[in-house]
């Protein structure tokens, strides 16, 4: 899409838990609500420690992957990290190694499920749990500090869902040999701190920032994942922030090259509403912009043209 070359955790038991009461925070578009919940033990380097001998790879793989995209579905987990055996035999290990996980406090349960009850186990959604995000030496599951995790509203989980799942559909192409994923950035690491008209310090927010790279060519694109609920004025405010942040220059400083941005969208439909907002743009800014079915995401991006 650029045109640069390409260079290229057995378990001891459960975990110790207080019970208290403490308020509940659900993310900043959900109300608080107070409720009792299970506290881990405080996280010492001891702990820490005692933790890590128990770990397989297998379990390090599936705290890397909630660390890097910081919510997914056991399904999404499964698709990643246990592959190599029958769909029954990969499910019941997925499962099995998000409970240990859940038992020493490095995954949390969230209380929602992506597709409602009928898309049982495959649906939940798990994130870090404070002692994992510790021992990943990572943010909590918003990019804050580390802290419980809490349940976000079903539209904040639905698109970071979506989030994960660009991730996973780019890591199954690189184990096809479509090519290689070599940065998939989430919030808050892919954003962008810039200086605007009148010396303003503002910061664009994609969703991802991705390199993909193949044998001949390396490219990148910052990410939109379009659920279809924003409106044009919204659409059109993010297209202004993404050709203000171009004309600074400092990514092609940085980088080399300034990205494609791609909204990656989930019909026919909502990919020609995006597409009409962007109609009125002039040809050079036009050609910075890439519309998207999900379903074909890594074709797009693993080296292909959208």
């Amino acid at each position: 899409m650029s045109g640069r070359s390409s260079h290229r955790v057995v378990h001891s038991g459960a975990q110790p838990t207080a019970l208290r009461a403490r308020r509940r925070r659900c993310c900043n578009e959900c109300r608080l609500s107070w409720s009792l919940v299970m506290t881990p033990a405080r996280t010492t380097a001891t702990r820490l420690a005692d933790i890590d001998r128990q770990l397989t790879e297998r379990d390090r793989e599936v705290i890397a992957l909630l660390s890097r995209v910081r919510i997914a579905t056991t399904k999404q987990v499964e698709r990643v990290c246990f592959v190599e055996s029958t769909a029954g035999a990969n499910a019941r290990a997925s499962r099995r190694v998000l409970s240990k996980l859940e038992q020493l406090g490095l995954a949390a349960r969230l209380s929602r499920r992506v597709g409602g009850v009928r898309a049982g186990s495959a649906g939940l959604t798990w994130s870090l749990g404070v002692t994992g995000q510790h021992f990943a030496n990572r943010l909590g599951p918003a990019g804050a500090d580390r802290r419980s995790p809490w349940t976000p509203s079903q539209p904040y989980l639905a698109h970071h869902v979506a989030v994960t799942d660009v991730f996973v559909r780019l890591r199954e192409a690189q184990d096809r040999g479509d090519g290689e994923l070599l940065a998939f950035d989430t919030e808050p690491a892919c954003w962008r701190r810039f200086i605007g008209p009148g010396s303003q310090v503002l910061t664009l927010k994609p969703d991802a920032y991705v390199v993909t790279a193949t044998a001949a060519f390396e490219d990148s694109a910052f990410l939109e994942i379009d659920l279809g609920s924003e409106s044009p004025s919204v659409l059109r405010r993010k297209i202004a922030a993404y050709l203000l942040y171009r004309r600074t220059g400092r990514e092609e400083r940085e980088h080399g090259v300034f990205p494609f941005v791609v909204f990656i969208v989930p019909g026919e439909r909502r990919a020609a509403a995006v597409a009409q907002v962007l109609a009125p743009l002039p040809t050079s800014d036009l050609a910075l912009f890439r519309v998207v079915l999900s379903t074909e995401s890594s074709a797009a991006l693993m080296g292909g043209t959208p």
